[in-house]
């Protein structure tokens, strides 16, 4: 399954490469590129950090509601304190970044009070993308998996 999950990322980040107009094309200010990860702490999520991060042709951010609870990611990659259920935490989230690949999703075993899946499935998409689109992002892609 890990292995699906990384095909289906990888595919993702071809896409956001195409849309830069290839992954060595520079941003605008001189550096790299800032994709941010929404759900990198997931399975999903992880896997495009690392897709990205493999790469080596973007700045990487992952974006978590905790950072003590982020666990480790490569070096580099930009740990962003935000909660896709709040909107006032994204605007600041998404300061500077070009790209978007959200991969959250509710969990069966965390359906509770604020987790639930129309708090993170549909408000936690909508947000995001709502979001991005204030921030001046260039692109945004959903990708899920089950």
């Amino acid at each position: 399954m890990r292995n699906v999950v990384k095909a289906v990322v990888a595919v993702c980040v071809v896409l956001v490469a195409g849309l830069a107009g290839g992954p060595r094309v520079a941003h605008a200010a001189g550096g790299q590129p800032l994709v941010l990860v929404v759900g990198a702490t997931g399975k999903t999520g992880g896997a495009a950090v690392e897709q990205l991060v493999a790469q080596g042709a973007w700045r990487v951010g992952a974006m978590v509601r905790d950072p003590a609870k982020a666990g480790s990611f490569a070096t580099g990659v930009e740990v962003v304190t935000g909660d896709l259920r709040e909107p006032a935490s994204l605007a600041k989230a998404l300061d500077g970044v070009a790209y978007v690949i959200s991969a959250a999703g509710s969990t069966g075993g965390e359906w509770f009070g604020d987790n639930r899946p129309e708090q993170v499935d549909f408000e936690g998409t909508r947000n995001p993308a709502e979001a991005a689109k204030a921030a001046r992002v260039k692109r945004i892609r959903l990708v899920s998996a089950m």
